[in-house]
Parts: structure tokens; sequence; C-alpha cells
């Protein structure tokens, strides 16, 4: 296998990833939405939005300082 074929395959399983990962909080969400009363839901939407920010943050320099630095 060419590194084509692996750059493809790669692409196909994090997209494919991606996509499982968001449907499942989409549909999540829907059955909060459902469940919990719109102040409490708003409560939750505002956490997730930290919690999102948290998280794009840590992606772009946490995992890279873990590999780059040995201490």
């Amino acid at each position: 296998m060419n590194l084509k074929q692996k750059t493809i395959k790669g692409f196909f399983w994090v997209a494919l990833s991606n996509f499982i990962v968001q449907s499942v909080q989409f549909i999540t969400k829907i059955i909060l939405a459902r469940i919990l009363m719109p102040v409490d839901f708003g409560i939750i939407a505002l956490a997730l939005v930290v919690t999102n920010a948290l998280n794009t943050t840590t992606d772009f320099w946490g995992g890279t300082a873990i590999i780059h630095f040995k201490k």
C-alpha cells in the first residue's frame, strides 16, 4: 500500500469517526432538549460551549507539546 492509498484510507476513517461522534452528540442534544426545561438546557448549552472551546485549545498545543518535549 503506497502513501496515497494510506492517506485516502486514513481520511476515510477520520471522517467516519467524526461523523459518528457528531451524530451521537446531535441525538444526545435532541434528547436533552426534550427532557430538560428550557433554562436547564440553556445552562447545559453554555457548559458545552466552554467545554468545546477548551477542547479546541488543548488540541492546538497539548498533544504536540507532549510529543515534542521529553520533560
